[in-house]
């Protein structure tokens, strides 16, 4: 009752008076059923004198209570709305990342390929040099072998020819032959030795 300022003190009193006034209003008959001002009224002033000054004490501290209450709250929803601003920052920025990632590895892609294009061309180019070069070397020593095995060939026959000249020439037919013969044997035997040297 310390608590309580002065116009409160006055309701209480109002409140009590009122209470004492009901309890002289006649009770009703049994078996009554509805409004009557003695049996209503009296719970409502009981009420009120129960009520009111628990509200009065209680009020500025529950009071308090509810806006320390609702500071924390609104502080947690200001803190929640910030890191939601953050985090869609953040996700904002790691989508732009991943375009620009995304476009990174196409254009790395992009100069691989090209490089790789490039290269092969080359390969392909020095693979047609040196296949040319191969087969201009096939061409030049198969050559130079055939040559080789031509003079070869040609000495090996001038070699048996003249053997065979020689022993005609030294046996007993040799008066036989004649000598236009002879003369066309030798120029034969000139022109391939001729031609062996060429």
């Amino acid at each position: 009752m310390k608590n309580l300022a002065g116009w409160q003190k006055a309701v209480l009193a109002v409140l009590v008076a009122a209470g004492l006034a009901l309890w002289a209003v006649p009770a009703p008959e049994a078996g009554f059923h509805g409004f009557h001002p003695r049996i209503q009224g009296l719970y409502i002033v009981s009420f009120l004198l129960v009520a009111l000054p628990l509200l009065w004490i209680v009020g500025p501290r529950l009071k308090q209570f509810l806006e320390s209450r609702f500071e924390a709250i609104r502080t947690e929803v200001d803190e929640a709305t910030r890191q939601f601003a953050e985090a869609e920052a953040r996700l904002n920025e790691s989508r732009s990342r991943l375009q620009n990632l995304t476009r990174e590895v196409e254009a790395l892609m992009a100069e691989f390929r090209a490089l790789g294009e490039k290269e092969r061309d080359a390969l392909a180019h020095e693979g047609a040099v040196l296949s040319e070069k191969i087969r201009t070397e096939t061409d030049f020593a198969m050559s130079q072998a055939v040559k080789a095995a031509r003079q070869e060939v040609r000495a090996i026959l001038v070699d048996r020819a003249l053997e065979a000249a020689r022993r005609r020439l030294e046996g007993p037919e040799a008066a036989r032959v004649p000598d236009p013969l002879v003369d066309r044997f030798a120029r034969e035997v000139a022109r391939s030795a001729g031609d062996g040297t060429a």
